[in-house]
């Protein structure tokens, strides 16, 4: 029995050593972000905290100019700062933090717009064949290419419509995508990016410095806006502004 609970400890602490020693080879806004998804693996509202965090980070780069003058990516490091401050605002004792996460206020999808588009495609274009059998790619080099440079996938096919949908792995500008797709082959008919049911509330964020923001919810009801501001400083420190 001692041999059998010593092997049992023995693992434990390579385990624990193995854990420890890939902590310390992560950056500190690494660790913290692995930290805040692995404390709410289960909860659903993640994803959505993600992709409010690329919406806002997209917003920032654009920082009033058209998204078509902002590259397809969106900057990883913006994402992962703004996903970890509002993670603190939904884990703060703040009651006014509880509160707002308790509503279920997310970003809109639009202007910034990150989800899947619909390519449409001429009758007489052919390097969509594959695709009728099922195929992830195209018969088209350069199509392929662009696929797997921006970690595209391809689905719902129609073939009576030569259409198909596409979707990034990681959030992208999908405005900016969509215009550098419809410039690739002529092929390639139009892009549509789906109409959307506009929702009763957002959020807004403002940078300060480094990895502290000023993030707002925001709720609308009857024309009026009710706002609620909270300051998130690198260090997770959550206050309250006001609304």
């Amino acid at each position: 029995m001692y041999t059998k609970y010593s092997r049992h400890i023995a693992l434990l602490a390579i385990l624990l050593s193995t854990l420890l020693y890939s902590f310390s080879s992560i950056k500190a806004q690494d660790l913290e972000l692995h930290m805040a998804t692995t404390m709410h693996i289960i909860d659903p509202t993640i994803n959505e905290y993600k992709k409010d965090a690329a919406r806002l980070a997209l917003s920032h780069v654009a920082s009033g100019r058209s998204l078509l003058d902002v590259d397809v990516r969106i900057p990883k490091d913006i994402q992962d700062s703004l996903f970890i401050a509002l993670m603190h605002i939904h884990d703060s004792s703040n009651p006014y933090a509880q509160k707002v996460t308790s509503m279920g206020i997310h970003t809109k999808a639009k202007p910034y717009y990150i989800g899947d588009i619909q390519i449409s495609c001429t009758s007489e274009t052919t390097w969509t064949e594959p695709l009728i059998i099922g195929a992830t790619a195209t018969s088209s080099e350069k199509i392929n290419e662009q696929l797997n440079e921006y970690e595209l996938e391809i689905a719902d096919y129609d073939k009576e419509e030569n259409s198909f949908e596409v979707s990034a792995r990681s959030p992208l500008n999908m405005s900016k995508l969509a215009l550098y797709l419809s410039e690739l082959d002529k092929g390639i008919q139009y892009i549509i990016i789906p109409e959307i049911i506009e929702t009763d509330h957002d959020i807004k964020a403002k940078h300060v410095e480094g990895n502290t923001w000023i993030i707002t919810f925001q709720k609308f009801s009857d024309k009026k806006k009710k706002e609620w501001s909270f300051k998130v400083d690198g260090a997770g420190h959550v206050s309250y502004l006001g609304k």
